[in-house]
């Protein structure tokens, strides 16, 4: 994605350039900082994998409009990256490797996004199909690249200012490529193979990584147990407070410091450990909520739940029987919110009027207790719009960009509680 960066496949778009210089012209008194602002209102702030591509050429064109705008947008030509396959990746290192130690372009980098997104833009169905083939024929239904053929390591070491890592499709990432990555806030991980040694090499880390400013930890990722038991600790990420953990393992971390934790997403059984954590955000993947119930921290703001997987049949969590209603909301007493899946969809629009009724009811239910009840739909209003079947794996759904924003969202609100109450 980011080859354009070392050498444009492709001359920029002429009319653009003289629309951008138009622009200028006409914004000759403008201070630097409203032109500044200009720019960065002019493309959207949040780089994914999809979105960089569009958001680095429009960037490389203001950068010809002028000596001042070159200026202003160059640090941000390299603030985000995105390598979908190694080739652009070893471009991209070469062209480092050419300029030498004095290229400022690594230290401007704050977020870099390597490997492929698997299944995106694969329907649900083709999904599944995809995963019973595979099934049947006794191999991987996902592909993986060697995090090596990116330079995954000289990537880490040389943008030593990172601050958000995203591996995606990749295998035998090494652990100790992460201890070059002391400025880093957040990790994200899917369907990545995570070792701690290399035993295609007989490389062995002589150290293994500590992080001190990891906040965030979202994996859906296959670890060996030696990298299991060090990614998921409280001495590796003494700072960790949102912990996304989707990995199929035997066991929740035990070494995760619950004390510490506000949001949490998990795909298990929610663990007894925590429930004198701190959390605000509980997000429950695979796990019957009655049988969670006597673990709930008092302390949650948020619930929410989720299918047991976008390619299996949904079973719906039961939450309108007024039992489990009335013991959820004594055990929470805090709750301001309960987010619902597609399951839930389904019955408030159902055909029959008597089950439509009956959800309504359950949810005025919950607003006389103070709690707003949000039914989750796909972010994407065309996909909306889909069959279930037809819906398509999305970027925002396979990192799962909701609970990021929910786990934002309710750290603001419980400062704002905080403040209200002196």
């Amino acid at each position: 994605m980011v080859s354009s960066i070392v050498a444009p496949s492709s001359p920029p778009d002429e009319p653009a350039d003289k629309a951008a210089a138009a622009l200028v012209s006409r914004l000759p008194t403008l201070p630097l900082e409203l032109q500044h602002q200009v720019i960065l209102e002019s493309f959207d702030p949040t780089p994914t994998y999809s979105s960089l591509p569009t958001r680095y050429a429009v960037l490389h064109r203001y950068s010809l409009v002028s000596k001042t705008w070159h200026a202003l947008v160059e640090p941000l030509l390299y603030r985000d990256l995105a390598f979908s396959d190694p080739e652009r990746a070893k471009l991209f290192l070469a062209s480092l490797e050419a300029r030498g130690k004095d290229d400022p372009r690594p230290a401007r980098v704050r977020t870099l996004r390597v490997g492929h997104v698997h299944w995106l833009g694969s329907t649900f169905a083709q999904m599944e199909a995809d995963q019973l083939r595979a099934a049947e024929e006794d191999r991987p239904s996902v592909v993986r690249l060697p995090a090596a053929d990116f330079g995954l390591d000289e990537l880490v070491r040389r943008c030593d200012k990172l601050q958000d890592l995203w591996v995606a499709g990749l295998e035998r990432v090494l652990l100790p490529t992460l201890c070059h990555a002391q400025e880093l806030r957040g990790l994200h991980i899917l369907r990545c193979g995570i070792i701690n040694s290399d035993s295609e090499t007989d490389e062995v880390p002589s150290v293994l990584p500590t992080l001190p400013r990891l906040e965030i930890l979202e994996c859906y990722a296959d670890f060996d147990d030696e990298s299991f038991d060090t990614v998921f600790s409280s001495v590796t990420a003494p700072s960790m407070r949102h912990l996304a953990f989707a990995c199929l393992h035997d066991e929740f971390p035990p070494r995760i410091d619950p004390s510490k934790v506000t949001c949490l997403s998990t795909i298990g059984d929610f663990p007894p450990s925590f429930s004198a954590a701190p959390l605000l955000l509980l997000d429950l993947y695979q796990s019957p909520l009655r049988t969670s119930l006597p673990h709930l921290p008092r302390s949650i703001l948020i619930l929410r739940l989720n299918d047991l997987s976008p390619t299996l049949a949904s079973v719906p969590w039961l939450l309108v029987d007024h039992h489990t209603s009335d013991a959820l909301a004594r055990a929470l007493p805090r709750l301001r919110e309960l987010w619902l899946p597609h399951s839930y969809i389904e019955w408030r629009d159902d055909p029959k009027r008597s089950v439509r009724d009956m959800v309504a009811a359950w949810v005025g239910q919950w607003k006389r207790r103070g709690v707003r009840v949000v039914f989750e739909e796909d972010e994407d209003e065309d996909n909306r719009r889909r069959d279930p079947d037809d819906q398509v794996l999305t970027e925002a759904a396979a990192f799962d960009f909701p609970f990021a924003r929910l786990a934002q969202r309710v750290e603001q609100m419980a400062l704002e509680e905080r403040e209200a109450a002196g």
